[in-house]
């Protein structure tokens, strides 16, 4: 058998399991997902992997899964989905099954990946139920056909940086900061955690899914697939549904044209046929509603860009107009003052009076909602955190020219949810106030372990540290020798020592290729009073091996 056949044979043993469809030009991404998981097995080459995977199917499947399928996701990806489920689906929803006499409400998020989008869901529909309908409870059931990705979905553990884009006010009371050295991480609480549940699906087989559900999201999933695959999962999702019942696809996503029991209810939004007229039976007869006005925008800035580039964010079509802009706090007082403002942006640093010295004066009672819009990060405390206590209700970094597209759905996000929630107790943001100052560093060391793929995320988890901080030691699987420019990068710039023996002195950095420096650095470790390790992403089991040794 050769490389190419080796491949082939790879793509193909992987569609049968996932669907997903992988042909010639997949090619470079399979070999470089694989490459490291034939190296930790000790094979040579595509063939010998192909051998083993069939003699150690029903193990290594899972590795072969959690490697060729997409993990990319986010919380409230896709936010006008979440929107058109306040003001429609969720009323629809809770009216048909008070009718049916039940008393629960369930939701399916469908290749969940690690969670986010189920977690998501919790989050916003919570409070929903909780003013609206609190006779309702929640279900929620994540599934995913990658058994690691289920795991880190049950597990409720994300970097806190992963929960930047998210509305402040969902965040308060639903996540708990971690301690010690993972200070930089955040758990799910029982008040999601109780609603939520996961486990292992596959879109093409669920019959060990007999249940009903009145919203299902599958989105951004279908663009894996062919037409014929396609229509077969379509098909199933009907009978997954209550007759009045939601069905979410990616905004990029259509149904259309494959002759379903579905009609559009929304933008990528569908439900059954024959429940059109039977919702419309189900809720209380009312006029149609007048447009929505658009949400009347005061932009406080004193970067004529940044000006411009809220104003391409903030426009009508998404529902919002820029009414009026000021260089400073002196100006946004005299036009909030004269009225017609529904909700203010504000930065922090500008000339005359600052971001703060306006919220200071100015932010009373009636004053319209306030989000931050700065340069100012919140990871750094201080100013960020002060505007939130004065009355701000969230926190957003300032967007770019480069990264308008991909920072504009957080800005609006964020906008909208500070006009519809309440100011959130800041107790998310003040978990992460205070640094963690450790008695005796001499003594103490880390250890982090992270896939060659996860180290844009560690690294940003990783600046943190300080020159008196124990000596830090990582592992960078699949990095090769690039992981000690990497390692040397990431101390350049946060003024710390890089090494290449580990020494676990304190504001020292060492990398640690596996061979025998990792051996020398265990033995360093043994002599440690305290041992923290952080394992990040999917690091294989076998660049573990050994770890646990130097730990007490």
């Amino acid at each position: 058998m050769t490389e190419l056949q080796a491949i082939e044979e790879i793509a193909r043993l992987a569609q049968e399991e996932t669907g997903v469809q992988l042909n010639a030009r997949h090619r470079p991404m399979i070999e470089s997902r694989l490459q490291r998981r034939i190296d930790e097995l000790g094979l040579e080459g595509m063939p010998a992997y192909v051998a083993h995977l069939k003699a150690n199917f029903k193990v290594e499947r899972n590795f072969l899964v959690a490697l060729l399928t997409t993990h990319h996701t986010y919380f409230f990806r896709e936010f006008a989905h979440f929107e058109y489920l306040r003001d429609t689906g969720l009323p629809q929803a809770v009216a048909a099954i008070r009718k049916q006499g039940r008393r629960e409400l369930k939701v399916w998020s469908a290749a969940c990946s690690r969670g986010q989008e189920a977690y998501s869901l919790a989050m916003w529909i919570l409070p929903w139920l909780k003013k609206n309908a609190p006779d309702i409870s929640l279900k929620i059931f994540g599934s995913d056909i990658d058994a690691d990705s289920v795991r880190i979905a049950t597990n409720g553990v994300y970097a806190k940086a992963d929960l930047e884009g998210a509305p402040l006010a969902l965040l308060a009371d639903h996540w708990a900061k971690g301690t010690g050295e993972i200070a930089s991480f955040v758990k799910a609480r029982d008040s999601l955690r109780s609603c939520v549940q996961f486990g292992v699906e596959s879109l093409f087989d669920l019959k060990a899914l007999p249940e009903k559900f009145d919203i299902i999201f599958c989105r951004n999933v279908f663009i894996y697939f062919n037409p014929e695959q396609i229509s077969a999962i379509a098909r199933n999702m009907p009978k997954r549904l209550h007759d009045h019942g939601l069905l979410f696809v990616g905004i990029s996503e259509t149904l259309s044209g494959l002759g379903l029991d579905l009609e559009p209810a929304a933008p990528s939004a569908y439900q059954i046929k024959s429940a059109r007229a039977a919702a419309a039976a189900t809720l209380a007869p009312k006029a149609a509603p007048a447009p929505k006005a658009p949400i009347r925008v005061l932009c406080v800035d004193d970067s004529a860009t940044i000006l411009t580039i809220m104003k391409k964010i903030l426009v009508e079509a998404h529902g919002f107009t820029v009414v009026g802009t000021a260089l400073n706090g002196r100006e946004a007082a005299e036009k909030v003052k004269a009225g017609g403002i529904d909700l203010v942006t504000l930065d922090i640093h500008m000339p005359e009076m600052d971001g703060i010295e306006y919220l200071e004066r100015n932010f009373k009672p009636g004053h319209p909602p306030v989000v931050m819009v700065s340069s100012v990060s919140r990871e750094n405390a201080g100013l960020a955190t002060k505007a939130l206590e004065l009355g701000a209700a969230d926190y957003v970094e300032k967007p770019t020219l480069a990264d308008i597209t991909e920072r504009a759905d957080e800005i609006r996000l964020k906008l909208k949810s500070a006009l519809s929630f309440k100011p959130a107790a800041l107790s998310f943001d003040k978990q992460f106030s205070k640094g963690l100052e450790l008695g005796d560093p001499e003594s103490c060391a880390r250890v982090v372990f992270c896939a060659y793929s996860e180290w844009h995320k560690v690294s940003g988890i990783l600046s943190g540290l300080k020159e008196r901080d124990p000596g830090c030691l990582i592992f960078i699987e699949g990095a090769g020798t690039l992981g000690a420019n990497l390692v040397a990068g990431l101390a350049t710039a946060r003024g710390l020592r890089a090494e290449n023996d580990f020494s676990g002195r304190p504001g020292t950095i060492a990398y640690a290729d596996g061979s025998d420096a990792w051996e020398r650095a265990l033995r360093t470790l043994q002599g440690r009073r305290a041992v923290s390790a952080l394992v990040f992403g999917g690091v294989s089991p076998a660049a573990l091996q050994g770890a646990e040794r130097p730990f007490p």
